[in-house]
């Protein structure tokens, strides 16, 4: 049996484990309510950040898993002049992140909830961002959880090149 090209392509192994973490109804009200408004679908193709904030902000911050978005809120709302992009997998982290950018009408923050490495490679232009955050990457101990880790050599050529 011969395969096809496409059928040869292996999955990529994920550094996180996609689990069905409860969302509340406020974070799921604030999803329905508020992603139109800070979020950016995986569908969106190449970004353009410069056209994605509306003002002039010319420096740009991206965090990587940033959980409940506490850190990337408090950060967006102590810098006004700088864009802030968050990459996020936990709907439930993204939920909070909407309530809060919502309460302090933050307009210098967009999120996207799907996996950093096919974001930085499909939607990220080399050179785009100033500052590349990444706080507690790899909660894989145990050797044989190795492979799911997020800083590899790979990675980290590819994080260089968007900086």
């Amino acid at each position: 049996m011969k395969l096809s090209s496409k059928s040869k392509s292996l999955r990529t192994i994920r550094s996180f484990v996609r689990r069905s973490g409860r969302i509340t109804v406020a974070q799921k009200k604030a999803w329905d309510k508020y992603w139109a408004v800070y979020g950016i679908n995986p569908e969106a193709g190449p970004l353009d950040l410069s056209t994605l904030f509306q003002n002039n902000n010319q420096r740009f911050v991206l965090e990587i898993g940033f959980g409940n978005g506490e850190n990337l809120v408090d950060c967006a709302k102590k810098d006004p002049n700088s864009n802030f992009t968050g990459i996020e997998v936990y709907p439930s982290g993204i939920g909070q992140c909407l309530i809060n950018a919502n309460k302090y009408d933050l307009k210098n923050l967009r999120l996207l909830c799907n996996d950093a490495v096919d974001v930085l490679h499909k939607q990220i232009a080399n050179e785009s961002f100033d500052v590349i955050n990444i706080f507690f990457p790899d909660p894989w101990p145990k050797k044989r959880h190795h492979k799911r880790r997020l800083i590899s050599e790979d990675f980290i050529v590819l994080i260089k090149s968007k900086l």
